[in-house]
């Protein structure tokens, strides 16, 4: 997931370049093919982590796998980043960067036990999924920072809830044959955590 990471944060600050900036200004049909491609190459990936554990546990296809889920996400996310300034970016990683630590060491330390609570955060992801739709019914500013607030809340309580699977405190766990889709689990909490920190960010700026 580090290495992940690296790789991820590294691409979303060089598409801040003004070189890269230009190229995506006059290539806009190249790059609308690119981000529709990269996003059918994630979900692919993804669902075939997820809903295949034999494939995820077979090398060297898992390790591709994740790598080609790992190149999609950092261009969807470079794309998603490039409309902000430089600074909020470096920013939003940092305070991404800061959060993951401190919400690891927390979930290492706690004896609260949130590794039952997979159905509660789906749940939760739901009613998120159902409060966007209305904010783009609605187009409030106040409701946009509270479903921002929100998703980057829950996304901190998945990576919680990840973490105590794959550290195995409280009983339950992922196997150790699952190493590619805890990766995957980890990566994309804390990828969901920096977007959701872009957008609080990019609001407080703009206040």
């Amino acid at each position: 997931s580090i290495i992940q990471l690296i790789f991820s944060f590294s691409f979303i600050l060089l598409c801040q370049t003004k070189t890269i900036k230009n190229f995506i200004a006059h290539n806009e049909g190249f790059c609308i093919l690119l981000f529709s491609i990269s996003t059918i190459v994630y979900i692919i990936s993804v669902c075939l982590i997820s809903c295949n554990r034999e494939l995820a546990r077979k090398v060297p296809t898992n390790y591709i796998l994740l790598f080609c889920m790992t190149f999609a996400e950092s261009i969807l996310s470079a794309a998603a980043a490039i409309k902000y300034p430089l600074e909020i970016v470096i920013a939003a990683i940092i305070l991404t960067i800061a959060a993951s630590v401190g919400i690891i060491g927390y979930t290492l330390k706690t004896k609260r036990d949130l590794s039952f609570c997979g159905m509660t955060l789906f749940a939760l992801i739901s009613q998120l999924l159902f409060f966007g739709f209305l904010n783009l019914i609605f187009r409030s500013n106040f409701l946009n920072l509270v479903y921002t607030l929100l998703s980057a809340i829950v996304f901190g309580l998945y990576l919680v809830y990840d973490v105590q699977l794959i550290s195995g405190k409280f009983g339950r766990e992922y196997s150790v044959d699952d190493y590619i889709f805890a990766a995957m689990e980890l990566y994309i909490d804390i990828i969901r955590l920096i977007l959701e920190i872009l957008r609080i960010l990019s609001k407080f700026q703009k206040k």
